[in-house]
């Protein structure tokens, strides 16, 4: 066998090996970043059960939030009250067990 002969068959070979996988189907996200970006905006429009208008927050707590204004007043455990942009980021500070649709009451 002549090195062109070799040369091509290894080519082949080389090229074999380059296929393109097969596209993906709409419920996987395209890239790890997008799965993540849908997580952070369930979890921004889903953060918390309802319990008498007060939600609570779920666990795991969010580390990444979307920026999103829907202001919260979220309840921390020394009791303070404090406004955040949205459920997500007041259940992102571990203080924070509970929160109510819309801000905080001006003292």
């Amino acid at each position: 066998m002549s090195f062109r002969n070799t040369a091509t068959i290894f080519f082949v070979l080389i090229l074999m090996g380059c296929t393109t996988s097969p596209p993906k189907s709409q419920s996987e996200p395209a890239s790890e970043f997008e799965g993540d970006l849908q997580a952070v905006e369930q979890h921004s429009e889903t953060s918390g059960a309802s319990h008498g208008g007060v939600q609570v927050c779920d666990e795991p707590r969010p580390e990444v939030c979307a920026s999103i204004y829907a202001p919260v007043c979220a309840m921390r455990d020394d009791g303070a009250r404090v406004t955040r942009s949205n459920g997500c980021r007041a259940c992102a500070d571990q203080q924070v067990a509970t929160f109510l649709t819309g801000a905080c009451p001006k003292p």
